[in-house]
């Protein structure tokens, strides 16, 4: 029978490099953004329990979540969770632009759906900055 050291040596995944820390870091900080979004969403008032979610999902046991939100938060893990196993550097670079992207362009049809631009002025859709949608989701979250 192998020792508990050599099974946990097996267990154990190599250290990092510092290239693939950073990019996890932009990776997770991508998904936090994803799923602050799903809050930003306007939603009528709370299901109510017989309106829930279905019960094998973590999220509507821990929060009251509108269904609206409860899919979006779905559709995040699993678009997530189905490009997890990608190693290549490059690759995931160019998930990470194209990720950004589709953060941004939602954000921005969140925005003027809910009319959440405080704004006195009108402006014309689209010529909001990333800084300033970031900035309006950050004060929201």
């Amino acid at each position: 029978m192998p020792s508990l050291t050599f099974v946990l040596q097996k267990l154990q995944k190599p250290p990092m490099s510092l290239k693939q820390f950073m990019l996890r870091s932009e990776v997770l900080k991508l998904y936090r953004g994803f799923m602050r979004l799903g809050r930003l969403m306007d939603t009528p008032s709370p299901p109510t329990a017989s309106a829930a979610h279905d019960s094998s999902s973590n999220v509507s046991k821990v929060r009251n979540l509108h269904p609206l939100q409860l899919e979006w938060i779905d559709w995040v893990r699993s678009e997530f969770r189905l490009r997890q196993g990608t190693t290549e550097e490059e690759l995931i670079r160019m998930m990470l632009s194209h990720g950004k992207r589709q953060l941004q362009e939602m954000e921005r049809t969140i925005m003027l759906a809910t009319n959440r631009n405080s704004s006195t002025s009108p402006k014309k859709p689209g010529t909001e900055n990333a800084s300033e949608i970031q900035d309006k989701v950050n004060k929201i979250s």
